[in-house]
């Protein structure tokens, strides 16, 4: 290797080692001449000084020369070791750690916000499979929150809505009526309930119901099943004729005359050029176009035959289509063909701005009346467990879950009831003619229900009051949910017509509001506080 130059060469500032002794004493005595000239420069340096803490100095991280990470950098002015706190300083790891020091730092709002906030993402992060675990699970943030309205401290928005958020996930109305009791005490929750003195009861006085009812919209119909049904039967009936016929046009069929005589001859010839799936395509192409272009076909045989290039022997015989009353199955009214289409919409069409719409509309009715539900959709099952649940007694497993939720069989709480479920059907009808995403039913359903649960409703409701204002709701309901009798039929329609009327009303009164939470639903991504937010304005 005489080419290279070797790296213990005395002619590039190497010093030789011949062996393995002498380079250790090198070593030793370099690392003791650098110890000297360190310690000598700490003692005569002055001004800024950093210095770490040798008594961390240990073996542990690698062998000597490595030091353990700390937090004690002292910025001094006047080169001592700033005890006296005269400078900028974190605390020393061996008293109290960096976060219990920033969490001192803070105000008590900040703390109290700070540890409620982390309790309910803590519940939001872990499952709640429901049962009463989850009330005991509960009770640490609505303990906190109580803790709060003692001290007067305000809870911020962003805790507030984790707390409705944790609340709505146990789906339990008794835990949320008891959060947002303690919210409303609190201060952080303003307009829970604000609008149940805008809505207008039923008047005792049957005149001036009835003179209200005359001049109140009736409720949109809706036939969605026969609809559905009538789209999916067309479709089906249809989707096999095409089939069949692109089967047949593949492989092609036989059609051998068996009849043997001449007379029949007419019907093997239909048979053969023409499949009976081209005919049942061509049926209902025909009830189509006779449905929906009736008058036309009308008018414009009457002028044919009024014209003077119409053969007498043709004129004579008045071919003319009959009125629409008299054609079978309504054909020319454009119902058959509306039905079918209606039905092809509703399988079909998927308006997410709709749907938006419509449960913006039922989730601040619901909050605004008071009523502890805040489901995105509601239906007749969800309002009358709702009912049933607001006049059980409280029980033991309750806690302090059990006396928040306000009974609502009364006649006022079942018109904010029934206004819940109207919601959805007022803001769709008053926007589209077609409800699609809405369900007009539901109020009735909402009613048959009851009328299944009265006797449980009526003993709850007398065993927790016995005033005669209650016994006169109750006799009020008992008559109204009788559905055997046809004035109580007539009775149940028109509450429904007047929640309905009362849905319309509130939700045209608090537009803004509503377009601002239906914007929020649109992301996809919005939870029921983030909603409660909009509502708020926070």
């Amino acid at each position: 290797m005489k080419g290279r130059r070797r790296r213990n060469d005395t002619s590039k500032g190497y010093y030789p080692s011949k062996n393995v002794s002498e380079a250790l004493l090198m070593v030793v005595s370099m690392s003791v001449l650098l110890s000297v000239v360190s310690a000598s420069f700490q003692l005569s340096s002055g001004g800024v000084q950093k210095s770490v803490d040798m008594h961390r100095y240990h073996r542990g991280w690698g062998g000597v020369g490595r030091t353990m990470p700390s937090s004690s950098l002292y910025l001094s002015q006047d080169g001592g070791t700033n005890s006296e706190g005269g400078g900028l300083m974190l605390s020393n790891l061996s008293k109290s750690s960096l976060v219990e020091s920033a969490f001192a730092a803070l105000s008590d709002e900040d703390q109290y916000d700070a540890v409620l906030t982390g309790l309910c993402a803590k519940l939001l992060d872990n499952p709640l499979e429901g049962g009463d675990d989850n009330d005991t699970t509960l009770q640490d943030p609505l303990q906190l929150l109580q803790e709060m309205n003692a001290r007067n401290i305000l809870a911020s928005p962003r805790s507030t809505m984790a707390l409705i958020d944790v609340a709505v996930k146990v789906e339990d109305p008794r835990v949320m009526a008891a959060i947002l009791s303690a919210a409303i005490a609190n201060g952080a929750v303003r307009r829970y309930g604000s609008l149940q003195s805008d809505i207008s009861p039923v008047p005792l006085n049957v005149k001036k119901k009835q003179d209200r009812l005359q001049k109140l919209a009736d409720v949109p119909s809706d036939n969605r099943a026969e609809e559905v049904a009538s789209a999916v039967s067309v479709s089906g009936l249809l989707g096999v004729c095409f089939l069949w016929n692109a089967v047949e046009s593949l492989f092609g069929t036989n059609h051998p005359n068996d009849f043997g005589s001449d007379d029949y001859s007419w019907i093997t010839t239909l048979v053969s050029s023409t499949s009976v799936s081209s005919i049942v395509i061509t049926t209902v192409v025909t009830v189509f176009v006779l449905d929906n272009f009736f008058d036309v076909l009308r008018t414009g045989s009457q002028f044919l035959l009024e014209s003077k290039a119409m053969p007498d022997s043709v004129r004579d015989r008045n071919w003319v289509l009959p009125s629409k009353d008299a054609m079978p199955l309504g054909l020319g009214s454009g119902k058959i063909t509306g039905t079918v289409v209606a039905g092809l919409g509703r399988l079909v069409n998927v308006d997410t701005e709709r749907e938006c719409e419509c449960e913006a509309a039922a989730l601040f009715c619901a909050y605004s009346l008071g009523l502890p539900c805040f489901a995105f959709r509601p239906n007749a099952l969800e309002a009358a467990v709702l009912m049933v649940e607001s006049v059980q007694p409280p029980s033991a497993q309750d806690g302090k879950f059990g006396s928040a939720l306000d009974p609502l069989w009364s006649s006022m709480g079942l018109l904010k009831v029934l206004i819940w479920l109207m919601a959805p059907v007022a803001m769709e009808s008053s926007k589209h003619a077609q409800l699609q995403a809405s369900d007009p039913r539901e109020g009735s359903g909402f009613l048959q229900r009851l009328e299944q649960k009265s006797q449980l409703l009526l003993d709850a409701s007398g065993s927790s009051s016995n005033s005669s204002s209650n016994n006169n709701n109750d006799n009020v309901i008992s008559d109204l949910l009788r559905s055997d009798n046809p004035e109580s039929q007539q009775e149940a329609q028109d509450l429904i017509k007047w929640a309905y009327a009362e849905a319309d009303l509130m939700l045209r009164n608090n537009k803004p509001t509503i377009t601002a939470l239906t914007e929020r639903l649109i992301g996809g991504a919005a939870t029921v506080g983030d909603c409660i937010a909009v509502i708020e304005e926070w």
